[in-house]
């Protein structure tokens, strides 16, 4: 079950609950509503996971990208040398170099370029997961002050009840 659908089992309770004569107050099923706060504690660490295993897919991919991208340099570098090695004349060989020299160094640009970029985005998704992560606690939280104010609320009404007879 995930904390949503326990929640709604909450509020669900909370509706079914009979009302006491002369206040706005409920008679619910204690129980019931003990057992789903039970639930979400033991739901809660598994969608924590699963933010989590997220962001290892993501730190992952992000390396097997990098990996791609420097072979594939590393790659084009071999090809320009090899195409250099076949030409006899040596002006024709400095100005290759040349021109392999700068695209190298603009390779290399775009290859940190989008490495910090990718650091960037990253880093991002992991602030952003834990954001999430931090969302769904604080919210849990008031799901528990809210439950707890209800069954506080409810004691207080079995006392009046207990009293007045």
């Amino acid at each position: 079950m995930t904390i949503e659908s326990l929640l709604e089992e909450i509020e669900s309770i909370l509706e079914e609950g009979k009302s006491v004569p002369f206040t706005s107050n409920l008679l619910v099923d204690a129980n019931a509503i003990k057992t789903a706060i039970e639930d979400i504690r033991l739901n809660m660490p598994d969608e924590l996971m699963q933010a989590r295993k997220s962001l290892q897919k993501e730190k992952k991919f992000l390396q097997v990208h990098r990996i791609t991208q420097i072979r594939l340099s590393k790659k084009h570098i071999f090809v320009q040398k090899k195409s250099f090695q076949k030409t006899r004349l040596q002006e024709v060989q400095r100005f290759r170099l040349r021109k392999l020299s700068n695209r190298q160094d603009r390779l290399q640009t775009k290859s940190l370029n989008r490495q910090e970029h990718l650091q960037l985005n990253l880093q991002s998704r992991q602030e952003h997961g834990q954001e999430i992560c931090v969302q769904v606690q604080v919210n849990m939280l008031k799901a528990s002050l809210l439950l707890l104010m209800k069954l506080s609320q409810i004691q207080l009404t079995k006392f009046v009840v207990l009293v007045s007879t």
